[in-house]
Order: structure tokens, then sequence, then C-alpha cells
């Protein structure tokens, strides 16, 4: 159940341009109907509609708000192309495009701002969106957004790491340059399957890059596709540097099971939930944690009530039509097969996988 991390390009300057005044706070309404032109633009794969949905400027001004240091025109003069790089819609299509899912887990209104929190889970992991919605000039819009992964609003992180690159010119600069360089290497690297490489440029970054919290959620992406060890270690190190931040409960919970402590596993899961003040669908990695723990009732109240709430969640009807066939139970796990076979959308050789490991059912 290994993470591999989905943040958006960190690494293109953004439009920093003067915004106007803010129009009137966003109405609950507004916001619900802007929630449908999110969930459009994923659903029919439309990464430039869900790129416009950003409001670059007003992003552009926090990310200026939140840099400890002035940002220099150089940076302002890469403005018009750090969205359509940074490509965010095309990441998220990209990241659920097999048995993926990207859906609204709430809308709530947080001291006068409307707020839609998206989960984000595919076969790499768990993430969760919480945008923050604003309104200019009529039209509402993404002003930013915090990343569970993360542990930060984008805003903020993208401001810190321009803050490190907008330094003098100099000797430092071209040091800046260079880091820049690697790691649009490692992103190649990366990308080619060539992991081993990827940590080899990442371990020789200068300490000031690579001691940036998003340079180590980047290090764990490379090393959750090496070996137990590396990975774990990498884990730990993420863990020592940021003990209380609430990402963290995301971001270890694979060291917690490679560690065989499923009870930590369970308490990073229930933490989690907390900070998002609840999400139904994390019954579905209770049930894995309490499979791994070896019990298997525990594991069938989670998945029962994880289908009643996503009854086309394939992954859940699996591990439940497993379940009931482990016990035996062939009265519960006949209908389920049967309706499974029916589903066009569902992965039917998956199915005959999960079959063939029960020969004694023969419905």
């Amino acid at each position: 159940m290994r993470h591999t991390i989905f943040i958006a390009t960190l690494f293109t300057a953004f439009l920093f341009g003067a915004c106007s005044n803010p129009d009137k706070p966003v109405t609950y309404k507004e916001a619900e109907d802007f929630s449908k032109q999110i969930d459009s633009a994923i659903h029919h794969r439309n990464p430039k509609y869900f790129n416009t949905l950003i409001n670059i400027k007003e992003l552009g001004r926090r990310i200026r708000k939140n840099s400890s240091e002035k940002i220099s025109s150089a940076m302002e003069r890469g403005a018009g192309t750090g969205l359509e790089k940074a490509n965010m819609g095309g990441q998220i299509i990209l990241a659920i495009e097999k048995r993926g899912s990207y859906e609204l887990v709430k809308h709530y209104e947080k001291d006068g701002v409307q707020h839609l929190l998206y989960r984000m889970y595919s076969e790499q992991g768990l993430n969760y969106h919480d945008f923050e919605l604003v309104k200019k000039n009529g039209k509402v819009g993404i002003a930013d957004f915090y990343i569970y992964i993360a542990g930060e609003n984008f805003s903020s992180m993208l401001a810190n790491l321009l803050s490190i690159l907008d330094s003098p010119a100099g000797s430092e600069k071209s040091e800046d340059e260079r880091s820049l360089e690697s790691i649009q290497r490692i992103k190649k690297l990366m990308n080619d399957g060539k992991y081993e490489a990827a940590k080899e440029i990442f371990d020789g970054l200068p300490d000031k890059f690579r001691n940036q919290k998003t340079i180590q959620i980047l290090g764990i992406q490379i090393t959750s596709q090496m070996d137990n060890e590396t990975y774990l270690q990498q884990l730990k190190d993420f863990e020592a540097r940021y003990p209380n931040d609430p990402n963290t409960y995301l971001m270890t919970l694979d060291a917690a099971i490679l560690n065989n402590d499923y009870g930590k596993a369970l308490d990073n899961i229930n933490h989690l939930d907390s900070l998002i003040n609840k999400d139904k669908f994390l019954d579905f990695y209770r049930a894995l944690m309490y499979n791994l723990m070896k019990e298997p009732l525990k594991a069938r109240e989670y998945l029962e009530t994880l289908v009643q709430n996503y009854p086309a969640f394939e992954s859940g009807i699996l591990e439940l039509m497993a379940n009931y066939l482990e016990a035996k139970d062939y009265d519960k796990a006949r209908p389920m097969i049967e309706e499974f076979r029916k589903n066009d959308e569902f992965d039917q050789d998956l199915l005959k996988s999960v079959l063939a490991m029960y020969p004694d059912y023969t419905g």
C-alpha cells in the first residue's frame, strides 16, 4: 500500500500580477455548483478545463504573501506558463486512471470561506485536497488548496521553494540553478523507472534543498519504488523531521505496516479521519489492517459498512467477497459474485483470480 506522492509541479513560476479587490464571499450554493464543475472536468477527462478553475492571480498573491523574501522581477517574468506546466488537472486524471477515484468528501464553511474537500484514491495511494474558494469579478475559483500528503497549502509550499531559488546573483544562484536541473533529471529518471539513479542525484542535492519538506516528499516518492529498507529509512527520516505534522499520519502509514505495527497503522488512520472530520471511505483501510491482524470478523464489519456506503467501489466489493469465501459463507458471497459479473465496468479477471483461491466454492 505504498503511496506515490501527488503534488502539482512546484518548480515553475506562477503569475504574480496584482489582484483586484474580492467580490462578496462565495455562497454555499455557488460552492455546491462549483463542485459540479470540478466533477465534470475529472469525469470527462478535461484537464484544461480543470486548470481554468484555479484563480491563478489570487494564488500568486498568496504565494507572494507567504514568501519570506520579496520575489524578484525575474521570477515574475516566468508568468503565464506556470499553470499550464503544473497541469494539476492532468496529474489528477493520470493518477486515477486505473480504478481510481476523485470524489467530494464534504463541503463546509470555515471563517466565512467555502471549502471543498476532495479525496484522491488510486493504485499509488491516498491523498486529499482541500480547496478554498474565492470570487473575483463575479467568478468563483480556487484561491488555494491544502494538500494533505504535504501537510501544507500549495501557496506556502511554492513560496518556500521560490524563496530559496530567488537568491542574489552569484555563486549561490548558480548552485540553485544546478539544483533545479538536478530535480528535473530526477523527475525524468523516475518517469523512466530508474529510481536508484534518481536517489543518487537526490542524495547529492545541497542541504538547503534536500531539507525542504517538498523535496523530502520527493525523496519518499523515489524510495517508494525501491527496496523496503531504503523506503522505510526515508519514511523514518521524514517522521523524525516532522513528528507533529498532520500529514505524518498519512505519510508514515506504510512505515507502520512494514514494521508489522498494525495498531499504529490503525491509529494513523483514525487520526487522519479526525483531521478530515470523517471520511467513511477510510473503513477500507481499517478493514485491510484487521485482515493483516488476522481478525476477519472485525474486517468484515468495516467492509460491510464500506460496501453499503460505496456500492460501486470494486476493491471493497472484492475484499468483502473474499472475506465471505474464506469463511465459507457462500450464501452471502454468491449474490455478490453474480452482481459483480453483471457489471461491465468491473475487472472480471480480478474476480477470476479471487475465485481461484477458493476452489471449494462451486457457485
